[in-house]
């Protein structure tokens, strides 16, 4: 089955409203949208207590919505239950909740999944892990998003806004059994899964023509990507000033977004349990 999955908070129930809509208005039709959803409090979702009436006037057009309820892991709930619940023929795409996705996501998506015969994870978008002239890693702000279908083997960072096509063979099951996010990278699924799928022996096939046909919705209601990466408001010229010093500074990995953190603590975590 071909299943589509995301999940959601209460601070944005209407945000998601739209996402499903455009979910539900693909070329390709999912056979499933997963909504997981939950009614316990984690960081800043306050829990969703009854499922909301949209659900049944968007089920009215295509009858393909289901309310999943489960323990309230934030963002990991978009794929992590999705995985471990999964047939072993099931292919999984995970979206966010504040995306309107084009008419031609899904199919664009499916078939660069199928053209490699599922052999890779595919992915909208992926950013590389570079170093500089140096020899260091740079910061996650200048880390480069992959062009055209390039093989990525390792040191990739899928950006789960664009969306990701997956099944359960390409990640190792026992590392779907470790819930250690919770406490080193509670915000930053994307890449705490990109690492579980590298440490699979898994590959990422980016697929740039998905990404024509997303539109981020601008908000401000607790967006990952405004807490993860660098948020700035307008100061004009010092917002110039500004946007130069992080650019120097993300160079020579002196730039420490929340993102480049838990990139540090994963890579620490696992690089520690793998050693005898």
């Amino acid at each position: 089955m071909l299943i589509v999955n995301l999940t959601t908070t209460s601070t944005r129930l209407e945000l998601c409203g739209a996402t499903l809509w455009s979910l539900i208005h693909q070329k390709r039709n999912a056979d499933i949208i997963n909504l997981w959803i939950s009614r316990g409090e984690y960081l800043s979702d306050h829990g969703i207590q009854e499922i909301p009436d949209f659900i049944s006037e968007l089920n009215s057009l295509k009858n393909i919505i289901h309310v999943r309820f489960v323990n309230n892991t934030g963002p990991y709930r978009k794929i992590i239950p999705a995985l471990q619940s999964s047939n072993d023929d099931d292919i999984l795409v995970y979206a966010d909740d504040d995306v309107i996705y084009g008419y031609d996501w899904l199919d664009k998506l499916i078939s660069c999944f199928e053209k490699y015969n599922g052999e890779y994870v595919v992915a909208s978008r992926a950013r590389v892990v570079t170093q500089n002239l140096l020899g260091i890693r740079k910061s996650y702000n200048s880390y480069p998003i992959a062009k055209g279908e390039a093989h990525l083997t390792k040191d990739f960072i899928i950006t789960g806004v664009g969306g990701a096509v997956l099944m359960r063979k390409h990640i190792k099951s026992e590392l779907l059994l470790d819930n250690q996010y919770l406490v080193i990278a509670p915000k930053t699924d994307d890449l705490w899964i990109s690492k579980l799928i590298e440490l699979s022996g898994c590959s990422v096939m980016p697929c740039p023509q998905a990404l024509e046909n997303v539109l981020e919705i601008q908000h401000s209601n607790f967006s990952l990507s405004s807490t993860n990466t660098l948020f700035q408001k307008d100061y004009g010229l010092l917002k110039i000033l500004f946007k130069v010093r992080d650019k120097v500074f993300s160079y020579f990995g002196l730039l420490k977004t929340n993102n480049d953190i838990c990139y540090e603590k994963i890579n620490a975590y696992f690089g520690k349990i793998k050693k005898p």
